[in-house]
């Protein structure tokens, strides 16, 4: 067996959640539906420095899936620091990129759950 060999990826925080976030939600998120959101979402994330790896459909699904996840546990009653707390303990970028993710989630996929919520 040859060497292993390392590449720099060059990928930021916010890739790195990103790129952690489709790997698991593609094993785990159900599936989500085509939402006129989806884009303008993906796009919010983006101008908020949390990139999706890339613009294959299936990762921009599970990118999807996992606000929708957030929208399911915001109805559920659960509250956002709980969500912001869940997504620290299984995904790396820290507190301020779980929290962003999580509010435009809300913002793009169940607005009414926001004032709930102090967002």
């Amino acid at each position: 067996m040859g060497p292993v060999v390392r590449r720099k990826t060059g990928l930021t925080a916010g890739g790195w959640l990103m790129a952690t976030v489709m790997s698991v939600a593609m094993m785990s998120a159900p599936p989500a539906l085509a939402d006129s959101n989806d884009d303008a979402f993906l796009k919010a994330l983006k101008a908020d420095g949390i990139f999706p790896v890339s613009d294959d459909p299936a990762g921009r699904k599970a990118v999807v899936g996992w606000a929708h996840w957030v929208c399911d546990q915001l109805g559920r009653g659960t509250d956002h620091h709980v969500i912001v707390q869940w997504l620290e303990q299984y995904l790396p970028g820290g507190p301020a990129l779980h929290a962003t993710f999580a509010r435009e989630a809300a913002f793009y996929y169940c607005p009414a759950d926001q004032p709930r919520f102090g967002w």
